[in-house]
Parts: C-alpha cells; sequence; structure tokens
C-alpha cells in the first residue's frame, strides 16, 4: 500500500519541520517545491523532471498518486498560492470549501468521472442556455454568486472545477467546447458551494436530471 495519502502530507506540511513550500511554481532554483512539487518529489520525481513536467500533467498525477478528484489536486496549488496551507483541504475542508464541501468534492469526483459525449452535452446545453435563455442563464450566475457568498474560497473551488473540467477534456488552448463546458462546471460548482442559500439551482440541471436528488443522495451517503 502506498503511503502517499492525504493523512500523510497533512502530518508532513503540518509538522515543526515541515519543508518550506514555494508558491507560484513546482520547483524554484535551488530546490524548493511547491506542495504538488513535494508530492512528486516524495513519488520519485527527479528536479528535472520537476522542471520539465506541465502543469496539467502535474493536477493529473497528484490526483493519481493521492487517489483524489483533478479539481482537488488543482485546489492543492491554489491553496497553496494563497493561505500557504494546502493540508486544510484534507485536515479542514470546511475552510477550503464552506459547510458544503461534500458536495462539492462529490460533484469533483462525478466530473472525474464523466465520459468525453457527457462533456459535449454539457457543452450545448451552455451554448442553448445563453442562446435562448440569456437572461435566465445571467440571473443563475447571479443568484449562484449571491448564495456562495464565500469570497477567494468560493472562487477557489469553481476556478478548479473548470480547471477540472478543462483537464477531462483534454482541450488545446482556444477550444470554445471545453470552454463552454468548463464555465458550466465552474458555474455548477458554485451553486453547490452556496447550496443552503440557493434558490433553485440552473447550472447544476446540464449534470444531473434532477440535482435536487443528487444532493439527497450524497447526503445520505453521508449520515
Amino acid at each position: 500500500m502506498s503511503t502517499l495519502t492525504p493523512e500523510y502530507f497533512v502530518q508532513r506540511w503540518s509538522a515543526p519541520m515541515s519543508p518550506r513550500l514555494i508558491k507560484e511554481r513546482l520547483i524554484d532554483e535551488v530546490g524548493r517545491c511547491c506542495a504538488q512539487g513535494d508530492v512528486l518529489r516524495c513519488a520519485g520525481f527527479s528536479n528535472q523532471q520537476l522542471r520539465e513536467i506541465t502543469q496539467e500533467t502535474a493536477d493529473r498525477e497528484v490526483a493519481r498518486l493521492l487517489g483524489i478528484t483533478v479539481a482537488e489536486s488543482i485546489l492543492i496549488h491554489i491553496i497553496n498560492d494563497s493561505t500557504g496551507r494546502p493540508q486544510d483541504l484534507f485536515k479542514a475542508p470546511e475552510r477550503v470549501l464552506g459547510p458544503h464541501h461534500r458536495l462539492w468534492t462529490a460533484f469533483a469526483r462525478h466530473i472525474d468521472q464523466m465520459p468525453y459525449q457527457d462533456w459535449e452535452r454539457v457543452a450545448v446545453a451552455w451554448t442553448a442556455a445563453w442562446a435562448t435563455a440569456r437572461d435566465a442563464a445571467g440571473a443563475a450566475v447571479r443568484d449562484a454568486a449571491r448564495a456562495a457568498e464565500w469570497g477567494a474560497e468560493a472562487d477557489a473551488a469553481l476556478t478548479a472545477a473548470w480547471g477540472a473540467a478543462w483537464t477531462a477534456m483534454g482541450a488545446a488552448e482556444g477550444d470554445a467546447a471545453a470552454s463552454e463546458a468548463a464555465s458550466a462546471a465552474a458555474s455548477a460548482a458554485r451553486e453547490l458551494v452556496g447550496w443552503s442559500k440557493l434558490a433553485e439551482p440552473f447550472f447544476l440541471k446540464m449534470f444531473f436530471d434532477d440535482p435536487w436528488e443528487w444532493v439527497r443522495s450524497i447526503e445520505d451517503e453521508d449520515n
């Protein structure tokens, strides 16, 4: 069994003699790493490999190594670069994602498992919503933003969902469908962060036939 687990890194990054984590890049000139870089180094990556790996590949590899979702992997480096406490994602997720963190994590698992054709369907739904129901879509964005009044934390949650969707589609720069699907994922993630204050889900309906039933199923799993 691998010793590289979220629990291991909670202890490693919280210890009095924890490695000094840098920001903005996987590794610096003298070999110091950010949180994701530290995970990869512990997995055996050399300094040269860390300097050559792309951020998207790092997101995927850290997710694989720790048994977490790509969105959570992306959150590791977002939190690392903001608060400098990436261990909070595993130790105190409510600090990072708010009171509905379990819903956000379940959504992250869901989008990790979505086949490409489902992403294409989401992209079409996003485009149609803005083409035929522009007022409703715009109102939904505002409603979700008001519900998820969690500042930088909510922004991190939707940014991570956006990045996970982009990665899932294997998108290249300028890919319109991927951008639309990723925007839908980010908007749905914001709805979940503010779930208890949200009057009616809009973007989650692009991912689930019945968002309310899906949320109830997740809440039942936690009870």
